[in-house]
């Protein structure tokens, strides 16, 4: 006969927690308020509708340009998007486990999906209504005093140049607020994620007996010839770790490379249009406020992707504790498995960034040709050769390359703790 588990059973069992369960309560409620957060702000950009609305970014103000604005808003969700599934899988092993316990138990189908919805559904919704709400919040907050406008006067060529000065304006909204533009942005951006994750849990207790099949990549291939001949251990491990969960880096790198294109291409629009727009580029905030706005929302991107990386290595360090503890009593010491797992992530990361400020770099560059245009009264001299923002794009791919393994570092930590001689106890 099979055990009747409610929804407040479902609950009880959901509140009970262990360290790993806890640390996917509050990573999937603070991801998903991103998440809703992003939609949310794309949403509400598109419920303003065609109309013109008051804004301090120029961007915003014309719908012409909101429309960039909405997707640039929808890529920078992507990470976010992934970061919250990656922590819907922290203490995956562990949580199918307990699920297999309670359907020996005598828990039906039903019974379980009442608990992973527990587990699951509940932090992600909860998180994405508090991150809609502080959304809501901060914009008012921000657009409490009004904002500041330029001040401009006329030349005496009888164009009007800034004077340098700025006005406060009390009704002249900084940001408009996204989630009272409309009823139905915050309702799409809680509902979507929240389906998301109700989508994810019931696809969990389908496979609870399904085995783990690993699905052939060019990363896992390549990774398994290189191990033959790799001679550190570290590389060794690495190459091996690659050939058996290539995934687990993969899709890390891949939301990295496109922070890497969007970096590549957007540092030669800037640097076109600096030179091509002559004075205009210092008399006109449109531009700088525009350029400065695509780099603020690449690097939320790009540390949003490391989060994705730092929970990703982190499921994958708690999933091989057993083997790492293994590694760790036979001699092995534990500098080499921290070396592994930045190798680990840094292999598939540092050419896929690389590639990607090349080909950003290299359209952009085919698409405006290396020379200065004429776009505005009085621009550089037109057909001046633009050079290369060699320094740029080194910089760019420098960064990404360091947050990336500053995120590795971090997930580094749990090997302290996946090392210890009472891990060998944890069933293979």
């Amino acid at each position: 006969m099979k055990t009747k588990l409610g929804w407040a059973d479902a609950l009880w069992l959901a509140r009970h927690r262990t360290p790993n369960d806890r640390l996917r309560f509050w990573g999937s409620a603070l991801s998903s308020a991103v998440t809703a957060a992003l939609v949310c702000t794309a949403a509400g950009l598109v419920a303003l509708g065609p109309a013109t609305v008051e804004s301090a970014i120029g961007v915003v103000t014309e719908p012409g340009t909101r429309v960039g604005v909405v997707i640039a808003v929808l890529l920078v969700a992507l990470p976010a998007l992934h970061l919250t599934g990656q922590t819907w899988k922290l203490g995956s092993v562990e949580r199918r486990q307990r699920l297999r316990q309670l359907r020996d138990a005598g828990a039906g189908q039903r019974e379980l999906r009442r608990v992973v919805f527990a587990d699951t559904v509940v932090p992600v919704a909860v998180g994405a209504v508090l991150g809609v709400v502080l959304l809501g919040v901060g914009i008012a907050l921000l657009n409490l005093r009004g904002s500041f406008r330029p001040m401009y006067r006329e030349s005496a060529e009888g164009v009007m140049v800034p004077t340098g000065q700025y006005t406060l304006v009390p009704d002249l909204a900084v940001f408009p607020n996204v989630v009272v533009a409309s009823w139905w942005p915050s309702l799409l951006a809680v509902g979507a994620v929240s389906a998301l994750a109700a989508q994810s849990a019931a696809r969990s207790t389908r496979r609870l007996d399904r085995p783990q099949r690993r699905r052939p990549s060019l990363l896992g291939f390549a990774a398994a010839r290189a191990a033959r001949t790799a001679n550190p251990p570290a590389f060794l491990l690495a190459w091996r770790r690659l050939a058996e969960e290539p995934r687990t880096t993969a899709r890390p790198a891949i939301l990295l490379g496109l922070a890497a294109l969007v970096a590549g291409s957007s540092t030669w629009f800037r640097r076109q249009f600096r030179v091509s727009l002559g004075e205009q580029w210092t008399q006109d905030t449109f531009f700088t406020q525009s350029f400065t706005l695509v780099t603020l929302a690449t690097w939320v991107g790009i540390g949003l992707c490391a989060l994705g990386l730092v929970v990703a290595l982190a499921d994958a360090v708690l999933r091989r504790r057993r083997a790492d503890a293994v590694a760790a009593a036979s001699g092995v010491p534990v500098s080499v498995l921290r070396r592994a797992l930045l190798l680990q992530a840094m292999l598939p990361a540092v050419p896929t960034v690389l590639a990607g400020l090349y080909v950003g770099g290299g359209l952009a560059v085919r698409f405006t040709g290396q020379y200065a245009e004429s776009r505005s009264a009085n621009p550089a001299q037109v057909g001046e050769l633009i050079p290369l923002p060699w320094a740029e794009w080194a910089a760019w791919g420098l960064g990404i390359i360091v947050v990336a393994a500053l995120a590795t570092l971090i997930a580094s930590t749990n090997l302290r703790r996946t090392t210890r001689v009472d891990q060998l106890r944890i069933p293979a």
